[in-house]
């Protein structure tokens, strides 16, 4: 059984070749990004002073014994778990930033990012969170984003209470049922033969490039028709010309032209035929 972590489940969402990738192609794996995860580990105790006197799971999320001390923590009646963990029964795991106390029997899960907004994204990560905790039988009242505030200016200390933006996430949300379909259909891919490669602008930068961009695009020219083209019209001419921009005619550019954006077409002018500006 594959266990699936709310990074796994975000993957999965964007690109069944990406979670297939990263669970059965371990010789793709792409170089792990230090810098980031510092970033993230330095915001992350920030964050921690904005919500004081927690219990911190210090268990790498996939042991067991931080499932075990997060229970202590949770039966403790702890204000604040830092780090707090769950696994079900089938495999799905995952560590929230911030589990808050609301001392009446429910929590509310706080998902601490390093940027000024939520992205599209956050929402899918907190959904599956929710999940998991929920299917562990906490009981889950509010959702929260915790940026940085692009408004905030130091002057002295630091002020946590300051530095941060709660974002009430409910809204924008996945449902469970959604969830639970999603995470399914993953376990389906994981279980069946590797996907061939069906390669898009749109899917590969959705959220964020894919690290196993470099695999899936390696037959991509460097400059081709998803360099030349906007999203939707890049990947429907790439459909039926493939990526090299010398298959494309003339009159494909002049479809882009009349939708309002001619600096592709200008950037392209040895590929196809001038003499078009002036239809």
């Amino acid at each position: 059984m594959f266990k699936i972590s709310k990074s796994d489940y975000v993957l999965g969402v964007k690109c069944p070749n990406a979670i297939w990738f990263k669970k059965l192609r371990k010789d793709l794996q792409p170089e792990f990004n230090t810098a980031l995860l510092e970033q993230g580990n330095a915001v992350g105790a920030l964050a921690r002073s904005k919500y004081p006197d927690g219990v911190h799971i210090t268990d790498l999320p996939w042991e067991r014994s931080a499932v075990l001390n997060t229970q202590r923590a949770i039966d403790n009646n702890a204000p604040y778990i830092y780090e707090a963990t769950m696994a079900t029964s089938t495999g799905e795991y995952c560590a929230v930033d911030i589990l808050k106390n609301n001392n009446d029997g429910t929590w509310d899960i706080i998902e601490v990012k390093s940027t000024t907004k939520p992205h599209d994204y956050h929402y899918i990560d907190i959904s599956f969170q929710k999940y998991v905790f929920s299917k562990c039988g906490l009981q889950i009242r509010d959702c929260w984003i915790l940026t940085l505030n692009p408004e905030y200016v130091r002057h002295g200390e630091l002020d946590a209470q300051e530095l941060f933006i709660a974002h009430d996430a409910s809204a924008e949300m996945q449902s469970m049922e959604t969830v639970a379909s999603e995470v399914e259909r993953i376990r389906n891919i994981l279980n069946g033969p590797e996907l061939g490669i069906a390669i898009s602008k749109a899917k590969c930068n959705k959220f964020y490039e894919c690290s196993y961009k470099n695999h899936c695009w390696r037959n991509v020219p460097p400059y081709s028709v998803f360099d030349a083209f906007k999203v939707a019209l890049a990947d429907e001419i790439y459909a039926e010309y493939g990526p090299d921009l010398a298959n494309v005619p003339a009159d494909q550019y002049v479809r882009q032209m009349r939708s309002g954006d001619i600096e592709a077409f200008l950037s392209n002018q040895e590929i196809c035929n001038p003499d078009i500006l002036r239809q």
